[in-house]
């Protein structure tokens, strides 16, 4: 399995998620613990698990990111990958031994995009499909 840590990796959440109600209680402690967390970049996390929670897999892990955002986090034996959730953008990371894919994409407050929304779909199994 690949390993990768970056940022505040020490305040992670040491949870399993069953569900997405498990992490979107997840990110609201994160929130709850983090004050200068924006609140457009909580708005946009979300819009974002409202989005994915029907589609794809929970992530393996939902942490603070560098700046004050919210990182998603899925892995599997090929490759990681990372949605860093901001006030103004999500940062779509992808991380597999043949090769890094770094994409940003502008969003407003509570949008998710159809290039997320392809950047997913390569990336992640979607659940039922």
């Amino acid at each position: 399995m690949i390993d990768a840590v970056r940022g505040n990796d020490i305040k992670t959440l040491p949870k399993v998620f069953a569900s997405w109600a498990d992490v979107e209680s997840a990110v609201h402690e994160l929130v709850a613990a983090k004050s200068d967390i924006q609140q457009d970049t909580f708005e946009n996390t979300r819009v974002l698990i409202r989005f994915v929670s029907d589609r794809y897999p929970v992530p393996d892990k939902v942490c603070l990111g560098y700046w004050p955002n919210i990182r998603l986090c899925w892995s599997s034996t090929e490759s990681i990958c990372e949605i860093e959730v901001n006030e103004n953008q999500y940062e779509f990371y992808r991380f597999s031994d043949a090769a890094s894919q770094i994409t940003h994409v502008d969003v407003t407050r509570g949008d998710v995009l159809d290039e997320v929304r392809a950047l997913l779909d390569g990336a992640l199994l979607q659940v039922g499909g």
